[in-house]
């Protein structure tokens, strides 16, 4: 059923959320919808990298993401 796969999708996506360092996780919500939805395309270590770097650092990055660039 559609329901079922659902939420298997949903479990995955908060086991995936919960090993993200604390720092990761508050970052993401500051960020906007689009950028969330890229945020999870990103490897773990580039997710940790980016919600560690700087705000200058993080427009950079973001402008290279959203640009379709390496990641960060």
């Amino acid at each position: 059923k559609i329901e079922k796969r659902v939420m298997a999708l949903v479990k995955r996506l908060k086991a995936a959320y919960d090993a993200w360092p604390s720092e990761s996780q508050a970052y993401y919500w500051t960020l906007s919808a689009k950028r969330q939805k890229l945020f999870w395309g990103l490897t773990d270590s580039d997710k940790v990298a980016l919600s560690s770097m700087s705000a200058p650092d993080q427009a950079k990055a973001w402008a290279r993401i959203e640009g379709g660039g390496a990641n960060a």
